[in-house]
């Protein structure tokens, strides 16, 4: 007979496992060549389809999905249902959205992996409805067809390691109350006119933490009117996000990065003027310069930087006229240096030069357009006879919500 001797006499070998905590409800298998007359109770007699599993379950019960893809809309109906997806798993529905969370206190999540969803044009790919619900490591490829990754209407969302590529409406729409979402990451393209991270209806309380946008053209982060309390904490808006837009009240945006260096590259053709930027609402300018990356010819002189609007307004950025450029060679600088209204300042490459200002803090710009018009800042060459090319950088700072710069 199996066993060991302690100090109490002989325990059976059986015996020495009953004290470990085992898993109260059924497991249920599912793989892509399952059946739905098996059982799903071992993975010998797997049931075909996530949604079929969830069918058998009753609340509380854990499924567990061999990888493959899965053309199925799954809802998770039951409370405390738990799915747990193999590496490899997809879900690719034909039509309507691939998983719907409606139980409460469900968990859907992937070990050492991701579960790749792929949404119908126009669908979601998740929308999670029930109360506290956590989920990890799924990723949604919207392809610039779906329109939603992620939406969550229901309370007390817990998303881990989240990711949506490609929406056309947003990456992650939240409306419940009290959501977490902690690394997680969206990417949009460029056209789609997309938000990365939506805050909207009457949210309260949201977590964001450690997320991430990128390509997003309306807004990385837009939080409308009505949304109260939340947080986006360690969260960063990159290259090609639209600005953040800040509508809520009593939301705090905790060492957030955005794209705040915005670049152009201008080439001088004789026209004159050439627009750099475009931007809107009030920002205030830190830093604006460009530098020669190919050699400039001719005179260029009365060289100066002005903002205008499509209504014919403009004004002076820097002194009008300005200094000459002449014919500068390639690594030159011009720079703003000063008060708005003064001169540009003229660096050339053709012997060594150190930019220098008594205060720094002159060299900030604050501007402001109005939001019916394009509004621009633009150079101007009055004496432009001329060929060659400049790369500006202008470094900004928002001073009203939904206020940008970006390339003409």
């Amino acid at each position: 007979m199996n066993g060991v001797v302690t100090g109490q006499g002989f325990v059976p070998a059986f015996a020495r496992t009953d004290k470990i905590q085992k898993y109260a409800g059924k497991i249920y298998y599912v793989a892509t060549d399952g059946l739905v007359i098996n059982s799903g109770l071992s993975p010998d007699s797997p049931l075909n389809k996530p949604s079929t599993a969830v069918a058998a379950a009753s609340a509380g019960d854990r499924i567990k999905v061999k990888y493959g893809n899965y053309v199925d809309n799954v809802d998770l109906n039951k409370t405390g249902l738990e799915m747990l997806f193999e590496i490899g798993s997809q879900l690719s529905p034909s039509s309507g959205t691939a998983l719907t969370v409606s139980g409460n206190f469900c968990y859907v999540g992937v070990e050492n992996g991701a579960l790749k969803i792929n949404p119908p044009a126009g669908e979601a790919g998740v929308i999670i409805t029930g109360n506290f619900c956590y989920m990890d490591e799924v990723r949604v490829s919207c392809g610039s067809s779906a329109a939603l990754g992620f939406d969550l209407q229901g309370d007390g969302a817990d998303l881990r390691r989240c990711r949506c590529a490609a929406p056309l409406t947003a990456a992650f729409k939240i409306s419940g109350d009290t959501n977490k979402l902690e690394n997680c990451c969206t990417g949009g393209e460029i056209g789609d006119s997309s938000i990365g991270f939506w805050v909207t209806g009457s949210c309260d309380k949201a977590r964001l933490k450690n997320c991430g946008s990128q390509g997003h053209e309306t807004a990385g982060y837009q939080v409308d009117s009505g949304c109260t309390n939340g947080v986006a904490e360690n969260c960063y808006s990159g290259g090609g996000d639209g600005p953040k837009a800040n509508l809520g009240t009593l939301w705090i945006f905790s060492n957030f990065w955005f794209e705040d260096t915005i670049l152009k590259t201008v080439t001088l053709d004789g026209s004159g003027s050439y627009d750099i930027y475009e931007y809107s609402g009030i920002v205030n300018i830190v830093e604006i310069f460009g530098h020669v990356t190919t050699a400039l010819t001719g005179t260029n002189s009365a060289v100066y930087l002005e903002v205008y609007d499509s209504n014919g307004g403009s004004d002076d950025l820097t002194d009008s006229p300005g200094p000459s450029m002449g014919a500068l060679p390639v690594g030159s600088v011009i720079i703003k240096v000063d008060d708005p209204g003064k001169d540009l300042e003229v660096l050339s490459a053709a012997s060594a030069f150190v930019e220098k200002a008594a205060d720094p803090k002159k060299k900030a710009a604050l501007i402001g357009g109005n939001p019916a018009y394009t509004n621009k800042i633009r150079l101007v060459v009055a004496g432009d006879d001329g060929v060659g090319a400049l790369h500006f950088h202008c470094k900004y700072e928002q001073k009203a919500e939904a206020s940008y710069i970006k390339p003409a």
